[in-house]
């Protein structure tokens, strides 16, 4: 049974693998990603081969790796500098995160749904996929009175971090409703839910007394 684990553990180490790949390919560019992905398969197959090839080979095995594994870091950081762009994870719906124009959008009686997030995180993925990308969470997110702020995590941003220092978090995914009534912000649960949402929207337009009417 224990053979039975290391192999599904390895697939899991596989598929993360990929998943990482994937995450190159959004901040760095494609080509640096798989070029990264050639040299981990690289190192792979030597790890495979190393007991299944004569000494005399072996000892050259070891320096090969290390500069392997040296070019696989260098490319991707060279390429980051090349790349600094990342295309932003938006949509027709969604604003750009800019938070100084929050406090402009609630004093002129708009509510403002802030959603932090990234393309490498699974939870704000799955977040999107069973609540705000719904059509019932849609239906609300898109009415007037609503503006839609997404703010893309996947490069580290100054003015990302700072706007969650600010609520004392430091990961993702993050999300807060601001309003008439709720100018400092109403922080959602990481684990979003229809509720939780919906809530939080009438509360930042109306205010506690008036909900529960």
């Amino acid at each position: 049974w224990m053979i039975t684990l290391r192999r599904i553990l390895a697939l899991a180490l596989i598929a993360t693998s990929i998943w990482l790949v994937t995450v190159l390919d959004t901040q760095i560019g494609r080509l640096a990603a798989l070029i990264n992905a050639g040299f981990l398969l690289v190192i792979s197959t030597i790890i495979i081969f190393y007991f299944r090839v004569p000494k005399i080979f072996q000892k050259m095995i070891f320096p090969t790796a290390v500069i392997i594994i040296s070019v696989a870091i260098f490319v991707p950081l060279k390429f980051a500098e090349v790349n600094s762009k990342v295309k932003p994870i938006l949509s027709e719906h969604w604003q750009r995160f800019n938070p100084s124009a929050i406090d402009g959008y609630v004093a002129n009686g708009k509510t403002v749904f802030v959603d932090v997030t990234a393309d490498w995180c699974i939870t704000c993925k799955v977040n999107r996929a069973l609540v705000t990308d719904t059509d019932e969470i849609r239906e609300w997110l898109n009415k007037k009175n609503i503006v839609q702020m997404r703010a893309d995590w996947t490069s580290p941003n100054p003015i990302i971090s700072a706007f969650l220092q600010r609520f004392m978090r430091y990961g993702i995914p993050f999300n807060a409703v601001f309003g008439p009534k709720a100018p400092d912000g109403i922080v959602l649960p990481e684990l979003l839910s229809k509720k939780s949402v919906v809530t939080a929207l009438k509360l930042a337009q109306t205010g506690p007394e008036r909900n529960e009417k």
